[in-house]
């Protein structure tokens, strides 16, 4: 049985709304234990608190992992995908894949946040550097 647990930390406010589902996080260490791998989590996107001040979320993942010592390390990279992002979402994010009938969030998933949107009621524009997405209705129709 696969466990895992995560506690997020940020600077103290009495503000803070805290890190949202989805987060994309840098993963800035590991730590290999007799039956757990330790991951060392920084968000990458900065969030700006109620005070004004700005603040990375920083967390520690825990996978508990018995028998890990006779795992390969291609074992341990699925067990660990499986905790850390839905595969479909994570395939999408690595290969930066846009497909027909994406939502908003699936292209922001996988490309990250436009540098501009344009938005015309039922149809938006998610400008990046090297394309254009267009979405009719919510769904990615055209891309340029």
């Amino acid at each position: 049985m696969l466990t895992a647990i995560c506690r997020f930390q940020s600077a103290p406010s009495i503000h803070q709304a805290g890190p949202r589902s989805n987060e994309k996080v840098y993963i800035t260490q590991i730590f290999v234990k007799k039956n757990a791998v330790q991951l060392e989590l920084l968000t990458v996107d900065v969030a700006t608190l109620g005070d004004g001040m700005s603040t990375r979320y920083r967390a520690e993942l825990n996978v508990k992992l018995p028998g890990l010592d006779i795992m390969t390390p291609e074992d341990v990279k699925k067990t660990i995908d499986t905790v850390i992002a839905d595969p479909a979402v994570a395939s999408a994010v690595e290969s930066k894949t846009v497909k027909l009938g994406m939502t908003p969030d699936e292209v922001k998933q996988s490309l990250g946040n436009p540098d501009k949107i344009v938005d015309l009621g039922t149809k938006q524009v998610f400008i990046y550097k090297d394309m254009k997405v267009i979405l009719i209705d919510g769904k990615v129709s055209d891309v340029q």
